[in-house]
Parts: C-alpha cells; structure tokens; sequence
C-alpha cells in the first residue's frame, strides 16, 4: 500500500519575500534566483540574493528535488480537525465507533485511507506525479506530468509523460502557494535570519519556539491556532491584525498573547545594539501603524494565508491586472478567489475543465461529495448543465451579491442551501432518465451543523 501523508515532518522550501503573485506557485521559492526569470534585474542589483551569516545550510540535492517536485503541506504536529467528524463523514462511510469529533489529522489520514481501501482507489492513482502543463487541443486535454522515480543509485530521475483526456478535474485544494505581504522590512529580515522568518505552512511544533517572543503576522484561523499551541511555551506571542473581515476575536488568545495592531515596518537594529546576553537574538524592532514600537522579537510567523493558484493552465492566469478586471476567460487574477466557474465547478467557457473543493468555511468532505456526485452526473450525461449564457448571468448574479475577492467562495450561512441546490438539478435531471435519487444531508446532520453552528458562535462571543 502506498504511504500517504497529511503531516509531513519535513519543512517546505520558504516561498519568496513578498510572495504576490499566484501564477508562480511554488516555483518561485526563496533563495533560488534561477526560478524566475523576471527577477533578473534583481539578480543583478543583488536585490534578490538571500545570502546571510546565518545560513550556512545546503540542501542535499536529492531531498531539494523531492521538495521542489512535491512540498509538504503546511499540517502540523498537534492540529485537528475544526469541524466535527460527524459532519464531515462521507456517504455510507462511517467513521469507527467512538471516534471523538476532534481529532488529530493521524485519524483524518485512517479515514482517508479507509475510503481508498473500500472504493479501491488505488489502481486509479499516480503517485510522485506533478502536473506541469494541461492544454485544451482539438477537444481534447493534454495533460503533460513528471514522475519522480528513485533509481538504483539512490539518485532521482524525472520520468516525463504526456496523456490525452476528455475531461480534466482540478482537486489541488487552496492551502499550497503562501500569500507573503510586501511589509517594509520584512525582505530584509528574513535576508538576516532566514530561520527566523517563515511562512506559517512550515509551522510544525510548537517546542521550537519554547522561551521566545513570538510574532505572528495575521489573525485568521491559522495565526490563532498556532498561537493556542505556544500557550506556555512561547514567552510572549504578538498578534498583528489590520481588523480584516476573517480575523478571529482576540478572546481566543492564550494569556500569553496578545493583539497588537497591523505592522508598519520591520526595522533593522544595528548589531551594536543588539543586546548581548539573549541566547536567541533579538531579530529587530516592529513598528506599529498605531505608532506602538515591537522590541525583542525572535520569532516571527507570517500567516496571512495562501492564493489560489493554477501554474499548470497558465494561458488562463493574468496576476498582473485587478482581480475587478478579469475577463470571461480567465481563472485566476489576484488569487483571492478563481474566477468564471459555474456553481463553483465548471469553467464556463468549457465545463470540461472542472474544479472540486474550493468553498469554504464549510465541512469539506460532505461538502466535497456532493460537488463531486454533481460533476459525474454532469459528466454521465445524466444532469444537464445550462446553456453558456445561463451560466454566465448566474455567474454574473453572485458576482454582483458578493463581489470580488475571497469572500466570493465563501459558503458560511449557505453550505446546506448550495448542497440542496445541487442535487435539487442532479436529481431533477436523473428522473428523467431514470437515474437514482440522491438523498441530501439528513436530518440529523442538519440537527448537527445548527448545534456546531450555535457552539461556534458563543466561542466566537457572537451570542447565538
């Protein structure tokens, strides 16, 4: 059986400083000038060098090879689910009696594992393989991939392929390219303590930052788990938070931490003033756009999220206009949000090309099901999808209810709503052609998700 991992022990390669454009994923890393060739005038300045005294690492070849091909997802040692098991179970896949309803993501991986086992997935799957170009030729879907391959010298060998399909299906999810903000400073510091400064997708444990005066740029979901995990061990956790429409209430803090305002700058200390007795030095000072002043900061998190991004259909990207500018064609712009699908799955220009998992704010896997049962329904022939104008004004519709940007995806108040919507047009569809019917959410998951629903918001000190 093939090794799956949710939670890689392994760091990710650090994206770039800032990192602000979608359509180069993780191939513009840090400290790799070679992976963007429009960086050249900094190469040249020696802008873009990331040289420090201290880093003095050298990745080993082949573990480079393997990270640059597939990176560790940013899983961490102690995270857990935050919405029950039990509204995330899948159709006729139960999870194991007495299966508490948070858990660590080792029982995610069993039961992500079970469904494998039982739909006998295995046979369907391509492991070690990264696609690098699809392309739409003459009805057909090229899609050309590399597969990772161990030879027997213990060295790697990229194997290329390229396959012909009549439909493609994006599943990559939305928690891979790292959003890094151009904050003045920030380039610089992480120039001079390059282990010091890290995205929050290569947080991994907690003991790492023991006794230490932590930073945490953000205050979504992931910025306030991370914060919760250091509570006792880290000396003093800081919170910046520009009052964003997804920041968490600072109530669930720990007493170590705290809110602060956004940051305005990271300042260089001069080494002279650095003070001298600390064992992990003092990285610089933060300024405060409030005018407050950060000192001994040793550790800094920058969670400010992730941009969707599709590098292997880059015909359909353009990160260099607004995402309010994006045409009837384009997919990704600023990578807040994926534009021109139907019901969040089909490209509209050609529903051939379709996406699952991007809503959130949702219970992924039941959510998921039911945009996949609607896909191969589609696909089957046995729902009907509307015509191209129909779709594009309904497009147009949600655009005008919800605007651009991140919240576009966003289905809190709506994931039932959109989940009866679907199959109300699968099942629709299906009787006409004699298809069974597909049962919805039952009761007493709706019974689940309204308790879940009221628990969230007295945690959250919304009342309910």
């Amino acid at each position: 059986m093939a090794i799956y991992r949710l939670y890689d022990s392994r760091l990710p390669i650090e994206p770039r400083y800032p990192a602000t454009r979608p359509s180069v994923a993780d191939v513009d890393v840090w400290n790799d000038e070679s992976a963007n060739p429009e960086r050249e005038d900094e190469q040249e300045s020696g802008e873009g060098s990331s040289n420090s005294d201290e880093e003095d690492e050298i990745y080993d070849e082949i573990e480079y090879q393997k990270l640059r091909h597939a990176p560790p997802g940013p899983a961490y040692k102690g995270l857990k689910n935050n919405v029950p098991t039990t509204l995330m179970q899948l159709k006729g896949l139960p999870w194991n009696p007495g299966t508490p309803e948070y858990v660590n993501h080792a029982i995610i991986l069993e039961y992500i594992q079970s469904i494998a086992q039982k739909r006998d997935l295995e046979k369907d799957v391509l492991y070690n393989t990264r696609v690098e170009h699809i392309l739409k030729e003459d009805r057909r879907w090229l899609v050309r991939s590399i597969t990772l391959t161990k030879t027997r010298c213990e060295t790697v060998r990229k194997v290329p392929s390229l396959k012909e399909f009549d439909a493609v299906v994006v599943a990559s999810g939305h928690y891979h390219a790292p959003k890094v903000p151009d904050i003045p400073g920030l380039k610089e510091w992480k120039q001079r303590w390059p282990t010091k400064v890290q995205h929050s997708k290569s947080y991994r444990d907690p003991e790492e930052f023991r006794n230490q005066n932590v930073l945490l740029v953000g205050a979504s979901t992931s910025s306030t788990d991370i914060a919760r995990e250091l509570d006792q061990i880290a000396s003093q956790v800081y919170q910046s938070s520009r009052g964003g429409a997804f920041d968490l209430p600072p109530l669930l803090l720990p007493a170590n931490a705290r809110r602060v305002n956004e940051i305005k700058s990271f300042d260089t200390i001069p080494e002279e003033a650095m003070p001298s007795t600390q064992v992990t030095p003092v990285l610089g000072a933060v300024t405060l756009h409030d005018g407050t002043t950060l000192r001994h900061i040793q550790r800094v998190i920058v969670a400010t999220g992730y941009q969707h991004t599709l590098p292997f259909l880059p015909a359909l990207h353009n990160d260099r206009i607004a995402v309010c500018d994006a045409d009837d064609t384009q997919l990704i712009t600023d990578g807040t949000q994926v534009h021109n699908l139907h019901k969040d799955i089909f490209y509209i220009p050609d529903p051939t090309l379709a996406f699952i998992g991007l809503p959130y704010y949702s219970a992924n896997f039941a959510l998921f099901e039911f945009q996949a049962i609607a896909l191969t329904a589609a696909f089957a022939g046995r729902a009907k999808l509307p015509s191209t104008e129909d779709m594009r004004s309904e497009y147009r519709a949600k655009v005008e209810n919800k605007g651009f940007g991140r919240a576009f995806h966003s289905v809190k108040g709506e994931e039932v709503s959109y989940a009866d919507e679907l199959l109300e047009w699968v099942n629709k569809d299906g009787e006409a052609v004699g298809a069974d019917r597909v049962e919805g959410h039952s009761k007493e998951w709706r019974m689940a998700r309204v308790v879940f629903a009221e628990k969230l918001r007295e945690r959250l000190g919304l009342g309910v």
